[in-house]
């Protein structure tokens, strides 16, 4: 029986986080909300961390933290608009494909459990097209499809939609989200 030190580890694994930085980091992200609530309240701290004057590696852990949370729980209301101030210089195409990536996976959660976007469908929506030719197909046809909401839901941009579709459908016709796509059509 041998022991592996430290520095026999290869870079992929990661040590597992000790109970006080699970625990700091729990409560860095409820601090401001009150246990038991099924909403997430953006608090000042956590605004801070996710904000432009953070650096972008807060920045990112932060989202990948908060994308946590939104697969159990949603956010505050306004917080869809809040968040997406917060966050939206990342996806800007000068941003590493990995932080773009990410923001828009959070992004993708979060708009998978509000059932009720309002304008920001629209937003989203805009920002989709005017980006989906630069970006790769998976993460952003993840994203549009929970923006319509697997195609249930075109509230605000029900005029757009179909002729964006036809646009965009031969190149996700040709990627491996083609019986996705399918699928979309079917539920349009």
């Amino acid at each position: 029986m041998s022991t592996v030190t430290w520095f026999e580890m290869s870079k992929d694994s990661k040590p597992e986080k000790s109970f006080p930085e699970k625990f700091k980091r729990w409560f860095r992200l409820e601090r401001g909300n009150v246990p038991g609530n099924r909403e997430i309240r953006l608090t000042d701290e956590l605004r801070a961390e996710l904000g432009r004057e953070s650096p972008t590696s807060t920045r990112i852990k932060a989202i990948k933290e908060l994308n946590e949370l939104l697969t159990t729980r949603r956010l505050e209301e306004n917080g869809n608009e809040k968040l997406w101030l917060l966050v939206q210089d990342l996806l800007a195409l000068s941003s590493p494909t990995e932080h773009r990536h990410t923001t828009l996976q959070m992004l993708t959660t979060l708009t998978a459990a509000h059932d009720r976007l309002g304008h920001m469908r629209h937003v989203f929506f805009n920002y989709i097209v005017e980006n989906y030719q630069q970006e790769e197909i998976k993460p952003m046809f993840d994203f549009f499809r929970e923006v319509i909401a697997d195609g249930k839901q075109l509230e605000y941009i029900e005029d757009l939609t179909g002729s964006f579709l036809l646009e965009w459908l031969p190149m996700i016709l040709a990627s491996p989200q083609a019986s996705d796509a399918l699928h979309l059509l079917v539920n349009l």
